[in-house]
């Protein structure tokens, strides 16, 4: 009997222990690749959090951007989604960035991305070598 109490014991304790872990909302946001007019950029969303995530893409600077995806992504525990980023409009010659947020409003959980941006003279990208006169 002094067993079996014991083990009660011990069963209420872990239930106990079990009912006060919560969840954890998390994600990453990575990129690979250079944005320009030619070439898209890559966005990585990983789900490393232990609930199931919506996740609406944006961005919050004034360039113009096109997602692959439509807004939300759904993200499952463990999930992972491509995404792929496109500019709208072409851009001056130079470099600027843009920034890609992504939220999960419900879960209270952001990430946010700066990507660089390359203008160029010739509308088909860089071609060839420097220009020699």
């Amino acid at each position: 009997m002094k067993n079996l109490s014991l083990v009660l014991i011990a069963f209420v304790a872990m239930i106990g222990v079990l009912s006060f872990a919560s969840a954890v909302a998390d994600f990453t946001l990575t990129s690979s690749g250079t944005l320009s007019e030619t070439e898209d950029v890559t966005l990585t969303l990983t789900n490393t959090g232990d609930v199931a995530l919506s996740i609406t893409l944006s961005e919050t600077t004034s360039i113009g951007v096109d997602f692959s995806v439509p807004n939300p992504v759904d993200l499952p525990v463990g999930g992972e989604k491509i995404v792929m980023i496109s500019l709208l409009d072409s851009i001056e010659l130079g470099s600027s960035g843009v920034t890609i947020k992504a939220e999960d409003s419900t879960a209270g959980v952001s990430e946010t991305i700066t990507l660089s941006v390359f203008g160029s003279f010739c509308d088909a990208g860089s071609v060839g070598g420097n220009l020699e006169i």
